[in-house]
Formats: C-alpha cells, sequence, structure tokens
C-alpha cells in the first residue's frame, strides 16, 4: 500500500470504529459532551429526542424508526462506555466484562496457579456432644 491508501484507510477505519455497533450509537457517542451538557440542564422527553433523531436521518439498527426506550438505554450505555474509557485512561484497568469468545487464544496462568505447593487445608476437630436424659414433668 502507499502512503496515500494508508492515509485513506486509516481516516475510513476512524469513521467506522465501534464496528460492531448502530449507527445511532456512534452519533450518541461522537456528540456526547453537548448532549450530557443539555440533558442535564433538562431532563430528556425520550420521545421527542427519539423524533427529532429520526427526522435527522438517524435511524435504528436494522432502519427502523427510534423509540423512546431504547433511545434511552443506548444513551445510558453509551455513558457507561465513555466512563469506562475515562477510568481505563487514568488506570490502566478496563471494568468492562469480557466474554469467553472475547479471550485471547494463549491466556495467562494466573499467579496463584504457578504456585509451587498446595494451599494449606484448615484443620478441623470434632467436638464430643454431651447428651443429657430428658425429665418429663407429667405424672405416669
Amino acid at each position: 500500500m502507499s502512503e496515500d491508501s494508508i492515509t485513506i484507510f486509516l481516516s475510513r477505519l476512524k469513521e467506522q470504529s465501534f464496528g460492531r455497533c448502530s449507527d445511532t450509537y456512534r452519533w450518541l457517542r461522537k456528540h456526547h459532551e453537548p448532549l450530557n451538557a443539555a440533558f442535564n440542564k433538562n431532563q430528556p422527553a425520550w420521545r421527542v429526542v427519539a423524533e427529532i433523531l429520526t427526522e435527522a436521518g438517524i435511524v435504528g439498527a436494522r432502519g427502523q424508526k427510534l423509540s423512546a426506550k431504547p433511545l434511552r438505554r443506548m444513551w445510558l450505555r453509551v455513558c457507561r462506555d465513555i466512563e469506562d474509557d475515562k477510568r481505563f485512561a487514568a488506570t490502566g484497568i478496563s471494568t468492562r466484562k469480557h466474554y469467553p469468545s472475547q479471550a485471547s487464544s494463549c491466556p495467562q496462568p494466573k499467579a496463584a496457579a504457578l504456585s509451587s505447593s498446595p494451599p494449606a487445608i484448615p484443620s478441623r476437630t470434632l467436638q464430643a456432644i454431651e447428651t443429657h436424659p430428658i425429665q418429663s414433668s407429667t405424672p405416669n
């Protein structure tokens, strides 16, 4: 590849980031800061937000009209993902769930598995139970 084609490839790749996410998710993520500021000032009416975004040409994952409840859930997921990204950037530790399909094909052994001696088993002792005869208070 030439330098120009690599540059074009990288710019298209950047535009298509979050490839498994819908256009709505990408749009909400791209405009998160101004939307977050507006939503913090005034609680959004999600039905109205969905109508406005649909009129602007933003549609659901399958090309359907946006609706309020899924749009609100998607907004909350965008906010959570951005917070996770900020936390990861600050600490280097991801809080996202990793499913088996996303796991490395060569997983590293855990430190506990590398230990040469087996873990100690706590000892248990049996204690004798004292028994007392039951005395009846009723006459025979």
